[in-house]
């Protein structure tokens, strides 16, 4: 539509910058080289942002989709990241334009109008989980399979420049170590509940919420007063380097912070990974466990959620019993379990910046990565009814805390015969299996884990026995 201003500065958009668009023609690029992705505005969930209503906003995401997709069938088309993804039990800007949705007659045949959902949490670790997982439930109550990313997460921190290094209870920022920690913890969290992907806000610290390039003003001049509009935002992996637009001032400018190293070791360590169990002992531990395929290890991320140091104590999953312990600085060391058990030491959580729910405290303690070959053989059990008639409901299950569970295989033997094969590398947990009066079945279950480890064989044994007709066919009376 000509006159759709939005829809045309959309195709205009994605016709120049898409891969064998006109500026790719006109640039020489290579082929597959452009804009692919597309984010339909930023937190439009804020004021700051977005002026217009709920129903606006689905308008625009809508025709800029449409149009977008017209200009280039293959472009991926982003919800705009919302930035409210704090209620306990919702993310009401999605939800709202999820249910205009619902009443337009081409949203499914349109994806409702995104490919990708984004989303933003800062400050809060434990966030980043619960906005994925409220996302994929609002998906998924709609049959969408649209993936999530997490496209802003991070905290500032308060003691470095330009940070208000005088201000230690600074609202919503942490510590250099604070903040490498919430790196690998919102890592973590969001992978867990399913994020396709992550992106760190940021690289290096930019003109943040105060435009300005105040001069280095060292801790240790706190006691004689900070000048005023001193502050700034910090939130870069590395500090802004001579020369800068502003906080340019640091002595050691262009320099590291420890979120760098952390975030080198999840890029190290944590990738091609599957969530495999999360728990939270005691309610004042975070556990959280995948499975890498290609090492066939496990690793678990660990931490205290409160500001009292924890105890933790982690069944090992490798006959050997020793695992590869890595902290957020990088650094490595090779521990050893005792009894099949590694004892590790979790360090209080320490920031209480930002108001949260205690006692969990909004960035758990320092967090360990332990990372160990899954060579234990799982458990499995099966169930079945003792006496049957007709057919019975065999049950089985399996536990696999070191690479989750593969499948199955279900053998039965009728009246101690040779076992055959009922049911083979299954994923089912239940059968009916027909029997025969007179008979004795005995059903035998063997699984087998991601890592290839099998099992012993667990049974379970039904009698189906010759039934007594005067007691089991109907009484007539006249």
């Amino acid at each position: 539509n000509p006159a759709n201003v939005w829809a045309r500065f959309v195709d205009t958009a994605v016709s120049r910058y898409k891969p064998g668009g006109l500026i790719a023609q006109q640039q020489g690029w290579p082929a597959g080289v452009g804009v692919t992705h597309w984010e339909m505005w930023n937190e439009p969930d804020l004021l700051n942002f977005w002026d217009g209503t709920t129903a606006d906003y689905a308008r625009l995401l809508k025709v800029g989709y449409l149009a977008a997709k017209n200009a280039d069938p293959n472009a991926q088309i982003i919800f705009g990241g919302l930035a409210v993804v704090y209620n306990p039990y919702d993310i009401p800007f999605l939800s709202s334009v999820l249910a205009i949705y619902d009443q337009d007659p081409t949203a499914v045949q349109f994806n409702y109008f995104h490919d990708i959902l984004a989303l933003h949490n800062y400050s809060y670790a434990y966030r980043s989980w619960r906005a994925v997982y409220i996302a994929g439930r609002r998906l998924a109550a709609r049959n969408l399979t649209n993936a999530i990313w997490l496209n802003e997460t991070g905290v500032p921190v308060w003691d470095d420049y330009p940070g208000p290094v005088c201000e230690p209870n600074s609202p919503y920022r942490a510590t250099m170590t604070e903040q490498a920690d919430f790196i690998i913890q919102s890592t973590l969290y969001a992978a867990y509940a399913g994020a396709e992907n992550i992106f760190f806000f940021q690289l290096y610290d930019d003109c943040g919420n105060v435009a300005l390039n105040p001069p280095y003003f060292p801790p240790e001049q706190c006691a004689s007063g900070p000048p005023p509009d001193y502050a700034g935002d910090a939130f870069g992996f590395f500090r802004n380097e001579v020369g800068a637009a502003c906080y340019a001032n640091h002595p050691a400018a262009g320099t590291a912070r420890p979120s760098l190293a952390a975030f080198q070791t999840l890029t190290d360590y944590f990738r091609n990974v599957e969530a495999l169990w999360r728990l939270r002992p005691g309610g004042a531990q975070e556990w959280v466990a995948f499975y890498r395929p290609d090492t066939q290890s496990r690793m678990v991320g660990l931490w205290a959620l409160t500001n009292v140091g924890q105890t933790a104590v982690i069944t090992s999953t490798n006959s050997a019993q020793t695992g590869l312990l890595i902290h957020p600085d990088g650094l490595t060391e090779t521990i050893t379990a005792a009894n099949g058990v590694f004892t590790l030491t979790l360090p209080a959580a320490t920031n209480t910046n930002t108001p949260t729910d205690l006692p969990i405290n909004p960035i758990g303690g320092r967090p360990y990565l332990l990372i160990e070959p899954d060579t234990m053989p799982p458990t499995v059990a099966v169930a079945a009814p003792p006496i049957a008639a007709v057919s019975v409901v065999v049950q089985w299950s399996g536990q696999d805390l070191g690479s989750g569970m593969a499948s199955y295989d279900v053998l039965v033997s009728r009246d101690n015969s040779f076992p055959t094969a009922w049911l083979l590398d299954t994923t089912a947990v239940s059968g009916v299996y027909p029997v025969e009066m007179g008979h004795t079945y005995t059903f035998r279950v063997m699984g087998q884990d991601k890592a290839g480890n099998v099992s012993g064989e667990t049974a379970v044994t039904v009698v189906a026995p010759i039934l007594d007709k005067t007691l089991y066919l109907p009484s007539v009376t006249r």
